[in-house]
């Protein structure tokens, strides 16, 4: 089992990743998923997850607008993407995660160093990737009144559904995907 990280911890990774650009007194640290307030010594405070500040090099978002954080979201949003449905289980729990991803899903599974088995239901490849988030923001609405919290907490841990809908998703994800 992986060790909880700490404020020291993140605070060492984001200055290792940042330099200096960003100002940390405000920071109310409880876990790498929740978020906290930082401070861009430009813009002022923002609030962001502490895993996207230092592990996905997320920073200011008005620096993002200028480019100036390295990440710019409209460079994200055109690139092609997988839409994607898993089952895990493991730990008592079986469960469902959707989600989106750049890369292809495998690799996201085991790079988001996930405690739990799993089999992808689903994974289709969207070519316009602002379409992808799009799809991904209806099934967030549609099914947010099921959502599942598992014990094992992991990245993507608050994109997860019951496991007694999995056909209904399934079917509502090959639908809006038909092209």
């Amino acid at each position: 089992m992986s060790q909880r990280t700490t404020f020291e911890d993140f605070l060492r990774r984001s200055k290792e990743v940042h330099g200096s650009k960003y100002d940390y007194s405000k920071v109310i640290y409880t876990t790498t998923e929740n978020r906290v307030i930082i401070t861009c010594n430009e813009h002022g405070d923002f609030e962001m997850r502490p895993r996207a500040h230092y592990s996905d090099k997320r920073g200011c978002p008005n620096c993002d607008k200028s480019e100036k954080s390295g990440f710019h979201k409209s460079k994200w949003y055109n690139k092609s993407k997988f839409l994607y449905l898993i089952e895990f289980f493991g730990n008592g729990e079986r469960f469902l995660k959707f989600g989106v991803t750049i890369t292809d899903i495998e690799t996201r599974v085991l790079k988001g160093e996930i405690p739990y088995s799993y089999k992808i239901l689903f994974s289709k490849k969207i070519n316009i990737g602002e379409d992808a988030m799009i799809l991904e923001s209806e099934l967030k609405n549609k099914y947010s009144k099921l959502s599942y919290k598992p014990i094992l907490t992991f990245r993507g841990s608050t994109e997860c559904l019951e496991f007694g809908i999995k056909d209904i998703v399934l079917k509502k994800m090959q639908n809006l995907t038909k092209q």
